[in-house]
């Protein structure tokens, strides 16, 4: 048998050249590519392989011999005319209500620009007609192509979904909805295809190995870890982040690992009694692993095991003894990416229910209650495997599988035995009065301290007459007061009764940065009142409520 091959592996097999009898693999622009050879005693064979679905053409006849340069007429004629011509297939969906989130999953890389959301249709009760269309408005939440879109649904979409029966569920999609790499679109969807939606839990950072930055940001961000692996950047831990709801606390792994694992340790007390230091023997993800940070004893552990292949897989544990791990995947949720589908922003998330930790329910902590974690990578398999290559956060001075540092973070800082919900509430108008001193100063009180930058931004603050929305009061300036929580505004001229305020882009002092809602109104009143009932300035009311002596100031304002 003669080998057959050329250069741009279009096509390869074996060749008698006595009887000129062939067997050969055709792939031509199919999708598919050539992975390796094999021979055994009586046999040789090639295997091929493609990221989705792909085409190609099995030959078996006689041909040609093959030219000086190995071309065989025949084979090269067919691979001409082999291209890929099959769109792409949803194969799953699901839906995430925390978080108004839609997964479609298909079985090729899909153009997330070209991606029609207006093709994405829900059937309640099978007949394939759509009870839900979703809106023009719904986005696309990728930024690069691969095998899944995310959308996220407007918020009249997911409501209509949240009311239908989410035990019965199908996907439909209209041809020319997606689109692969090949310019082929997709064969229309239809209840025929059973294609059913999946409900998620409801969380609140959508659980699926995609490292979505609105979810996962600074504010977030335990550990950044970057550009510092020693095993290449195939194998990085870029940053660990947690975040957490009265019901669950979650943890993300941002990095990639290709052909190794990698694993994230906690202890949910730390100083504490509980947990271990030593874990080079224990029954599951043993990696040599030995802890000397001061205080802390691992308590559980989330090993996840990424070989780009079909066994790859997470769980998580909680450590029994130095030799014991117990097995409780079941109670956490979680998800990966180990075939990198989501490129730089693929890698490992977690939610862990309150309860599970500290067996309290689902929204209690011990008081004052703390949390330190630390993941590194490690290499396969288990005797002989170790910790290596990258830790998060890195160590001092030891050397992997030994960890000598750790991150440590406070869940209750306010000592109320529940967990403190990150600030994601927009600060609100609670009133508006001139000033006593002057028609044309205006003190504004907001719910909560206010970011100085936004706060003294004039063109933030829209001052109206009521009955004449037009006839608008320009604001020169505006100075946010000790209490941070209270601007005082300064206008071109000054103001009667009748006058309104309108209020955009003002933002709290929260890592989240929350922003008032956009053109938030509130009537300005007069002036406010003392005990004695005489008209006060803000500087006499600021002076009076310290107890200092006080004397009176006026305040004067420009004029138009």
């Amino acid at each position: 048998m003669s080998r057959i091959w050329v250069s741009d592996a279009a096509y390869m097999g074996q060749r008698n050249p006595d009887n000129a009898a062939t067997a050969a693999l055709v792939l031509g622009q199919g999708g598919a590519s050539h992975n390796f050879d094999f021979s055994a005693r009586i046999m040789k064979g090639d295997e091929i392989y493609g990221s989705g679905v792909f085409e190609f053409l099995l030959y078996a006849g006689k041909t040609t011999a093959p030219d000086a340069n190995g071309e065989i007429a025949e084979l090269r004629s067919l691979s001409n005319a082999l291209n890929d011509t099959i769109g792409p297939g949803a194969v799953s969906s699901i839906y995430y209500p925390g978080t108004n989130r839609f997964k479609i999953t298909f079985n090729q890389i899909v153009q997330y620009s070209n991606f029609v959301v207006t093709g994405v249709s829900v059937d309640e009760n099978d007949d394939g007609v759509p009870e839900l269309t979703l809106s023009p408005a719904t986005q696309v939440l990728e930024t690069s192509n691969g095998y899944t879109i995310t959308l996220e649904l407007t918020i009249s979409d997911a409501d209509s979904l949240e009311n239908l029966d989410k035990n019965s569920l199908e996907l439909l999609l209209a041809s020319h909805t997606a689109e692969d790499l090949a310019g082929n679109w997709n064969n229309p969807v239809t209840n025929t295809d059973d294609i059913k939606i999946y409900y998620g839990a409801e969380t609140s950072v959508t659980i699926d190995g995609f490292i979505d930055t609105e979810e996962w940001n600074v504010c977030t961000m335990a550990v950044a870890d970057s550009n510092d692996s020693q095993w290449t950047a195939a194998n990085e831990i870029d940053a660990l982040y947690v975040t957490w709801d009265s019901t669950y606390i979650y943890f993300a792994i941002d990095g990639k690992v290709s052909n190794n694992s990698w694993l994230l340790y906690f202890d949910t007390d730390p100083g504490g009694p509980n947990g271990e230091t030593d874990l080079a023997s224990i029954n599951y993800w043993e990696r040599g692993t030995t802890f000397t940070s001061p205080g802390f004893r691992c308590d559980y552990q989330y090993g996840c095991y990424q070989h780009q292949g079909q066994y790859d897989s997470d769980s998580f544990f909680r450590i029994v003894s130095s030799t014991e791990a117990v097995d409780i995947s079941d109670s956490v949720l979680t998800a990966f990416d180990s075939m990198h589908d989501y490129g730089d922003l693929g890698g490992s998330e977690i939610a862990v229910p309150w309860d599970l930790f500290y067996h309290m329910g689902p929204d209690s902590v011990p008081v004052g209650a703390r949390i330190s974690i630390v993941a590194s990578l490690c290499w396969d398999p288990e005797p002989d495997g170790e910790l290596g290559g990258d830790s998060a956060p890195n160590n001092i001075s030891a050397t992997l599988p030994t960890i000598d540092n750790v991150y440590t973070f406070t869940v209750d800082a306010d000592n109320d035995g529940k967990p403190d919900t990150p600030d994601h509430t927009p600060p609100v108008l609670v009133s508006a009065n001139r000033d006593a001193s002057s028609d044309s100063l205006v003190n504004v009180e907001f719910s909560e301290p206010l970011d100085s930058v936004s706060a003294e931004t004039a063109s933030n603050y829209n001052v109206y007459q009521h009955s004449v929305p037009s006839n608008t009061v320009a604001v020169a300036g505006a100075v946010l007061q000790s209490d941070r929580k209270t601007v005082q505004l300064i206008l071109e001229r000054t103001i009667g009764s009748g006058y309104d305020l309108s209020v955009s882009f003002v933002a709290d002092t929260s890592c989240y940065h929350n922003e008032i809602e956009p053109g938030s109104t509130i009537a300005i009143g007069n002036p406010v009142t003392g005990d004695d009932g005489t008209c006060q300035s803000l500087h006499l009311r600021r002076k009076r409520e310290s107890g200092e002596k006080t004397r009176f100031r006026r305040y004067f304002a420009r004029t138009a």
